[in-house]
C-alpha cells in the first residue's frame, strides 16, 4: 500500500475520536469525577515516547501485517463508530474511536510499533469518562471522590506499562496478539457475568405527581432549581421538591428526559456533589400493590447519613438500572427520572418505610 494512501486512512481513522473531543472537554470542565482525566491524555505522548525507546533498545523492527484484512477491520469499526456517535452513546463512541485509531497505527506503522504502543492505548482507555465509576459500581472498588478516581486510573496505567515492558525486556519479544486478545475477551466475559448477577427485570409503571402539594401528613414545598442543576442536567426540564411530615423530610429531583446523553447515574450525581456512597444495589419495593424496581443507595455527607433511591419510568415500566435505561429504546419513550434523598434514621428498614409512605401518597400512573 502506498504511503500516501496509508496516511489518508490514518487521518480518517482519527475522525471518530476527534468528533468526541467537544464532549471530552465538556466532561473535564463540568464533571468533578472526570476532571483530572485531561492529565491522562496529556501523558499519552510521554508513554508513547517511552514505549518507542524500549522497542528500539530491544531492536524489534520489521513490518508484519495483512493490509487487506486490517483495512476491512478499520472500515468495519468505523461504520460501527459512526452508528454509535450518531446515537450519542458517548463512552462507547470514545472506546471505539480509540480502537479504530489503534488499528490504524498498525496499518500506518506496522505491527511491531502497534504492539509496542499497547500501554499508550491502555492509558487512553482508562481516560474514558465514567470508567472508574462503573468499575466501582460493579466491582465495589471503594472509589469515593475525584482524586481517588484519578489515582486509581493512573496507578492502573503505570502498572500495566511496567508489566508490559518489563516482561518484554525479560523475554526479548512482545506477547502474541492472540494471547492478548484471549485475555481481554476473558476479562470482558467475567465483567459481563458480574453485571448480569446485579441486573433485575423491570418493575411496574409508576410516577410521582410533583404538582400535588399535600397528602395525608405530608406537605410538599417547591425548591428553586439552581444554576448547577441546569448545568449538570443540560436540556432536561428539572423540578425539585421537599416533603415534610412529623418525623421526616425527603428531597426529590424529577427530570423529564429530553436527551438521554444528559442524564447520569445517581451515583455520579451524588459523588460529584461531594457524597460518599457506601453501598448501591438494585431492589424491588412494593408501593400501593405495585412492584417497582429502583436503585437503593446508602450515602453520607459531612457526617450525616442518608438513603438514596433512583428510578426511570416511561409509563410502561420502571427500572433503577441506568444501563438498562440507556441501552433501551430510550429515544422512543417519554422517560421521567426520579432521585430521592432521605435521612437515615435507626435502620434501613425504617428509613425505607418513610420513603415508601411518600411514594404511596404522591405516586401516580400515566
Amino acid at each position: 500500500m502506498k504511503p500516501l494512501l496509508k496516511n489518508i486512512l490514518f487521518a480518517l481513522a482519527a475522525l471518530p475520536l476527534l468528533l468526541k473531543v467537544p464532549y471530552l472537554t465538556m466532561v473535564w470542565r463540568d464533571t468533578p469525577l472526570d476532571s483530572k482525566d485531561m492529565y491522562i491524555w496529556m501523558s499519552l505522548p510521554v508513554v508513547a515516547f517511552l514505549s518507542e525507546v524500549i522497542r528500539r533498545r530491544l531492536g524489534i523492527f520489521g513490518d508484519v501485517n495483512n493490509y487487506k484484512r486490517l483495512t476491512a477491520c478499520v472500515l468495519g469499526l468505523a461504520v460501527v463508530a459512526y452508528a454509535v456517535v450518531a446515537f450519542k452513546v458517548n463512552a462507547a463512541g470514545i472506546l471505539l474511536g480509540i480502537m479504530i485509531l489503534s488499528l490504524a497505527v498498525e496499518l500506518r506503522f506496522g505491527r511491531r510499533i502497534f504492539v509496542s504502543q499497547f500501554p499508550t492505548m491502555f492509558f487512553a482507555v482508562l481516560s474514558c469518562p465514567s470508567l472508574s465509576y462503573w468499575l466501582d459500581y460493579y466491582l465495589h472498588t471503594g472509589i469515593s471522590e475525584s482524586t481517588s478516581y484519578f489515582l486509581i486510573k493512573i496507578s492502573l496505567g503505570i502498572s500495566f506499562f511496567a508489566f508490559w515492558n518489563l516482561r518484554t525486556l525479560a523475554k526479548g519479544r512482545y506477547p502474541r496478539i492472540s494471547s492478548v486478545l484471549f485475555f481481554v475477551f476473558a476479562l470482558f466475559a467475567l465483567f459481563f457475568l458480574k453485571i448480569r448477577t446485579q441486573t433485575l427485570e423491570a418493575g411496574a409503571p409508576f410516577d410521582i405527581n410533583t404538582a400535588k402539594l399535600h397528602a395525608a401528613d405530608w406537605i410538599c414545598e417547591k425548591i428553586p432549581v439552581s444554576a448547577a442543576d441546569r448545568k449538570f442536567f443540560a436540556s432536561s426540564p428539572i423540578e425539585r421538591r421537599a416533603y415534610f411530615n412529623d418525623d421526616s423530610n425527603v428531597n426529590l429531583l424529577a427530570l423529564k428526559v429530553n436527551d438521554i446523553s444528559a442524564v447520569h447515574p445517581i451515583g455520579i450525581c451524588l459523588k460529584s456533589a461531594g457524597y460518599d456512597v457506601s453501598s448501591s444495589r438494585q431492589i424491588y419495593v412494593e408501593v400501593a400493590g405495585r412492584r417497582i424496581q429502583v436503585n437503593e443507595l446508602r450515602i453520607s455527607n459531612e457526617g450525616r447519613e442518608y438513603m438514596g433511591y433512583a428510578f426511570f419510568s416511561n409509563g410502561r415500566l420502571t427500572t433503577g438500572d441506568f444501563t438498562k435505561f440507556r441501552f433501551s429504546n430510550a429515544r422512543q419513550n417519554r422517560w421521567m427520572h426520579y432521585q430521592i434523598i432521605a435521612p437515615f434514621t435507626e435502620s434501613e428498614e425504617i428509613s425505607r418505610a418513610r420513603v415508601l409512605s411518600l411514594l404511596e401518597n404522591f405516586g401516580t400512573t400515566r
